[in-house]
């Protein structure tokens, strides 16, 4: 479930305390994190290599990490990818 602000904003409520990669936790609002679309998009592509088998998850993940700097394990992506498709 997704919301939209005032300003034209999508915001998610966050099921736990973690945030999940691809998001980036509200200062002004707790409980509600906003969608970092570089990261989605990586993320997207590290799904596709995968897919294809050019990259193992825990390349993947790497590749990840290094592509947009925020840290994710090789099992994290697998459930995510296991998860959402």
């Amino acid at each position: 479930m997704s919301l939209l602000t005032k300003q034209g904003e999508v915001i998610i409520p966050l099921k736990g305390s973690t945030i999940p990669f691809g998001y980036e936790q509200l200062e002004d609002k707790p409980g509600y994190a906003k969608p970092l679309l570089t990261e989605l998009e990586a993320l997207e592509e590290a799904k596709d290599y995968i897919r294809q088998g050019a990259f193992s998850y825990r390349e993947a993940a790497t590749w990840l990490s290094a592509t947009t700097g925020r840290t994710i394990s090789a099992q994290a992506l697998h459930k995510m990818i296991k998860k959402n498709g």
